[in-house]
């Protein structure tokens, strides 16, 4: 099951977040959703803090 949680970002932060994209893009080949990227970076945030899922 997923849940929707709405993020506001600045216009900054949407800047070095489409920057990410074109970087994995180029590691990966394919240019990832911007809802992907949150995910990975929220997801490695909880690991950071060795919270348990």
């Amino acid at each position: 099951m997923k849940t929707q949680v709405n993020v506001r970002l600045t216009d900054q932060d949407v800047k070095d977040l489409d920057a990410v994209r074109m970087k994995i893009a180029q590691e990966e080949g394919s240019i990832p959703t911007r809802s992907d990227v949150v995910r990975r970076a929220l997801d490695e945030l909880i690991k950071s803090y060795k919270i348990e899922k």
